[in-house]
């Protein structure tokens, strides 16, 4: 019997590989499988592909300060977000860090995990899960070591205005440094590393149609970072241990195919997430709560809830239908746990076990986003 096709919007959990990446990373997997560190020719030659591969990455996401900037290796954003926050706080024995309450988990966790002598302070927010810039330039101080926030939230997909957030820092705390999680930016929408002057910013590849496997911690080189990981003194000695040649080469491709169609990409993103919104309005009405504007919030996500259905549910009818999305995380499994990031917001409880997440990736289609109509409909006529 012929399978029906899927069709995905999970991808801010985790994007289909851009088809033409498979075939060249597997033959650099058949090729370059030496050691980089190792002195013979196979492993330098492994090691200019890494040092080549570096090179375009900076070029493409830090541009005019590439030469004065680092990257690290790791298998994951998580692992790049403990890497910065371990890295850096360890060498503080007093000061505060800055963060939202809506931060990945690899961030707000991370965090529990600091020098207890540092204070963690939440950034307030407006009701639209923007930062308030006025409570933030209340709390900025001399005190301020760190701020650590995302660019593009993971659930909700609302963005934060680093530039902004960074000029109130150059006024009231300048000796602080700027941590951005752009884990759902990178390859999708514009990163300000020069504009909002970044001092760390962390991404994974898996996560804009690349690899899975290889992620990064991108840094001034000014900026000191004491190791988690200790070994063969790799990777400036920060991040010990063999590197990933295949997969740094694959994130450089993956890095420079997306920069050179984000802005096509993001067209064909913004027409789909138009549709979904406006068909979702008219054909749900006032079931539909969308949890963040279209004018603030990256088109690659789109969070909703759908009042008085639970959305764990409809997750599985339409994975029954071979329509993949998620929840938002609104539900751990089957344990009914509410998910911290929408209920640090003024989302009730009841709509955060209502909420739905459509997660955009270049694959998808307005056809694919209209049989996702036709089905929701169908499910809930019989739900």
């Amino acid at each position: 019997m012929h399978q029906k096709q899927r069709i995905y919007f999970d991808n801010a959990a985790s994007s289909p590989p851009l088809p033409s990446l498979i075939e060249n990373y597997i033959r650099l997997t058949n090729k370059n499988y030496a050691n980089p560190n190792a002195s013979h020719s196979a492993g330098l030659e492994c090691l200019k592909l890494i040092r080549k591969s570096e090179q375009q990455i900076l070029n493409i996401l830090c541009r005019k300060s590439s030469e004065k900037t680092n990257i690290l290796w790791t298998a994951s954003a998580t692992e790049a977000a403990n890497i910065a926050i371990m890295g850096f706080c360890s060498q503080l024995d007093s000061g505060e860090i800055l963060t939202t309450p809506i931060e990945h988990k690899a961030i707000s966790n991370t965090l529990e995990h600091i020098n207890p002598n540092l204070k963690i302070r939440t950034i307030p927010l407006n009701d639209n899960i923007t930062i308030n810039t006025e409570k933030l330039r209340e709390i900025l101080s001399d005190s301020t070591k760190l701020i650590a926030i995302h660019h593009v939230n993971n659930e909700l997909g609302i963005i934060q205005n680093l530039e902004e957030i960074d000029k109130l820092r150059q006024e009231h705390a300048p000796d602080a440094k700027l941590l951005a999680d752009t884990t759902q930016s990178c390859g999708k929408i514009d990163i300000p590393w020069d504009s909002a002057h970044i001092d760390m910013m962390i991404a994974s590849s898996h996560k804009f149609h690349g690899i899975h496997g290889t992620g990064s911690l991108i840094f001034r080189k000014d900026l000191k970072l004491n190791p988690l990981i200790h070994g063969g003194y790799q990777q400036l000695g920060i991040h010990s241990g063999t590197l990933n040649v295949p997969g740094i080469a694959a994130y450089a491709e993956t890095i420079e195919i997306m920069n050179q169609n984000i802005q096509t990409n993001l067209k064909k993103i913004r027409e789909i997430n138009k549709y979904l919104r406006e068909n979702l309005k008219s054909r749900f009405k006032k079931k539909v709560v969308f949890h963040s504007s279209a004018n603030i919030s990256s088109p690659y996500i789109l969070s909703f809830a759908l009042k008085g259905y639970q959305g764990a549910v409809i997750m599985r009818a339409l994975g029954n239908k071979n329509i993949i999305i998620g929840t938002g995380s609104a539900c751990a499994s089957e344990t009914r746990t509410p998910n911290t990031i929408i209920t640090a917001t003024t989302i009730s409880k009841e709509l955060a076990y209502s909420t739905l997440r459509l997660s955009l990736g270049q694959q998808n289609t307005l056809q694919e986003a209209e049989i996702f109509l036709r089905t929701l409909e169908h499910i809930l006529e019989n739900y």
